[in-house]
């Protein structure tokens, strides 16, 4: 099992050279995520259509296809008020600490292509895989 955040599932999700790594991590491992996830990835498929890079049907169903091969967490109070110590602890944007309360919690590591996030998950001795 490992908490994967809204950067590893958009390159999962969305085809280009980074692919590759972010596939093979969530079939090596069951993948899970706060539902805070749905939103991340809602938004920047909501980009590329802005981009002229893919309609809105196509963003639909990436979406759908992508928040499929993840298990949502509900991000209770208890794991959103875990997220805001770390992120007053930590001076880091709380919708980035979700993950890594989540990944506390569960004991696992965050997948992340995020440098920063990847950052904050050290610092607290949580395990990263960095995708490329």
């Amino acid at each position: 099992m490992a908490v994967f955040d809204a950067s590893a599932l958009m390159r999962a999700t969305v085809q280009s050279s980074a692919s590759g790594a972010a596939v093979a991590a969530i079939e090596a491992h069951d993948a899970v995520a706060p539902d805070i996830i749905a939103v991340e990835v809602a938004n920047a498929l909501w980009r590329y259509v802005r981009a002229g890079e893919m309609n809105t049907a196509s963003a639909m169903e990436l979406l759908a296809a992508a928040l499929a091969t993840i298990e949502i967490v509900p991000a209770s109070n208890s794991l959103l008020t875990e997220a805001l110590r770390i992120a007053c602890d930590q001076r880091h944007p709380v919708y980035d600490c979700v993950y890594v309360a989540l990944a506390q919690r569960l004991s696992t590591s965050v997948v992340t292509a995020d440098l920063k996030l990847a950052g904050l998950a050290r610092r607290l001795h949580v395990p990263v895989i960095l995708l490329p």
